[in-house]
Parts: structure tokens; C-alpha cells; sequence
């Protein structure tokens, strides 16, 4: 009777493992589209990665290394203050008046 190599199974841990990368895959991916949807429903949203978290439900390491991976992807950008904002937003200038603006506004309240 001629030899038949043996069947290899794989192992139940290997199984495991695999299954385990599997459900992170789909878990990041979730989290991932919860956390742009978030910022996609709210154009100038300005958040820091805390309130991420609580606004998404997301443990405290996955939800920096999904911000992480946002901001290297494009769809967020840091703030000089440290929030997360969507890039395209960018920073929303906050000029300062002129002091002929200022005089101007004075002078209509005198008046």
C-alpha cells in the first residue's frame, strides 16, 4: 500500500488566532466608520482624542490608533491645540479685527 502523506489539521489555537485577527479586522473597521461618520455628519467638529472616546464608546488605545490611522489616511488632521478635525475642514481662521475695524465699531456705538 503506498504511503499517503498526512492530512495536517490545523491546530484549534491557530483556528483561534485567526478568528481573533478576524473579529479586530471587522471591530476596527466599525470603529473606524463610526468615528469618521461622526465627523462627517459634523463639518468644523473640533474633538480631542478623550472626547472621541466618549462620544464613540471606544477603549482609550483603540481609539487613538484609530485617529492615528485617520490622520495618516488624510481624513484628519491635529489642531495646534491638539483636537482632531476633519482635514478638509482645516483651521477655522479667527481674525483679529483692525484697529480701524475697532474704531469703526466704536464709533457706531457713540453715535
Amino acid at each position: 500500500m503506498p504511503h499517503q502523506p498526512e492530512r495536517r489539521h490545523r491546530r484549534p489555537d491557530v483556528e483561534l488566532r485567526q478568528q481573533r485577527r478576524e473579529l479586530e479586522r471587522q471591530w476596527n473597521e466599525v470603529v473606524v466608520a463610526r468615528i469618521r461618520g461622526e465627523f462627517l455628519e459634523m463639518p468644523g467638529l473640533r474633538l480631542t482624542a478623550e472626547q472621541v472616546q466618549r462620544l464613540c464608546g471606544v477603549e482609550q488605545t483603540i481609539c487613538q490608533l484609530v485617529l492615528e490611522s485617520l490622520v495618516d489616511g488624510g481624513f484628519l488632521c491635529r489642531t495646534p491645540g491638539g483636537a482632531y478635525a476633519r482635514a478638509i475642514d482645516g483651521e477655522i481662521p479667527h481674525p483679529h479685527p483692525t484697529d480701524t475695524e475697532l474704531s469703526r465699531a466704536n464709533d457706531r456705538r457713540t453715535n
